[in-house]
């Protein structure tokens, strides 16, 4: 629709640039081509890892893989939401990143690990990081329903969260210390 915009490029070249946003407003009038829009996109920094079994050493495939860039001005981090899936051999790569000092959290939803992230990672200079290791332990298994309180009858995609008892607040991400997990009820209510 015609209007007033703001435009951003991410792009999907193996994830090595980093995201840009147009300062100027771009006007789109009706009937008529805005040109003359360029992006010049720097390279940014990155991390290679692997996600691993932290007994047995053995790669633990698809994995769903976060970042987070910590931001000393706030009292939470930034969380970068590339939800990449690791494949059949545990690597992951992140491209793209500004310099920081980042955490890579790894979760491994249904194959009875529990979550985990890596060491803090220092990216400066659009350096790459390599050799990043995320152990995952096993873990166990908790199952329930939800359920309306008057009629009994389940009720489905309810947010269910589960982290380590003594933390403040189970719905800010800001307490993620890896062992945090989470899940929706089915149909039936069922977690």
């Amino acid at each position: 629709p015609v209007g007033d915009y703001k435009v951003q490029v991410n792009s999907t070249n193996k994830g090595i640039y980093k995201k840009a946003e147009r300062k100027e407003v771009v006007k789109v009038v009706a009937g008529e081509t805005t040109k003359g829009i360029i992006f010049e996109l720097e390279k940014g920094g990155s991390i290679e890892g692997k996600v691993i079994d932290k007994i047995t050493k053995l790669p633990v495939k698809n994995c769903i893989i976060n970042y987070e860039k910590k931001v000393e001005s706030r009292s939470y981090n930034d969380f970068g939401y590339i939800n990449l899936e690791s494949p059949e051999d545990g690597k992951f790569f992140i491209g793209g990143l500004e310099d920081g000092v980042y955490t890579v959290l790894a979760n491994a939803n249904g194959q009875n690990y529990a979550p985990n992230k890596s060491a803090e990672v220092t990216i400066k200079d659009a350096n790459t990081v390599s050799d990043v290791m995320i152990e995952l332990e096993k873990g166990g298994t908790v199952e329930g329903m939800v359920l309306d309180k008057s009629t009994k009858k389940p009720i489905a995609r309810s947010h269910v969260s589960f982290q380590p008892s003594g933390k403040d607040d189970i719905n800010s991400f800001r307490y993620y210390t890896g062992s945090r997990s989470e899940n929706f009820t089915d149909n039936d209510g069922k977690f």
